[in-house]
């Protein structure tokens, strides 16, 4: 993650001015790990546990319920799924 941390004040009456830093990512994306083939987790809808399917690339991420990041990805995945064909 390309991130930073600026520490400044805004003084009352006055213009405080920051520069803006965009950074780009140089290197390509590594691989943090790998997933057994035959993947099973238990689905709390069904209450069954499950098996991924072989031979599709899936991508895993931890998420926490109304915070963000995760609201806003997953208004953007439903956006996504939506306008599939």
């Amino acid at each position: 993650m390309l991130a930073a941390t600026t520490l400044f004040t805004i003084e009352p009456g006055r213009r405080t001015t920051l520069p803006l830093e965009l950074r780009e990512k140089r290197d390509s994306s590594a691989v943090a790990g790998t997933m057994p083939p035959r993947l099973s987790f238990h689905n709390s809808a069904s209450r069954h546990d499950e098996t991924l399917p072989t031979g599709r690339s899936y991508i895993l991420g931890l998420v926490v319920p109304n915070h963000e990041p995760t609201n806003h990805l997953g208004e953007q995945l439903l956006d996504a799924i939506n306008q599939a064909p």
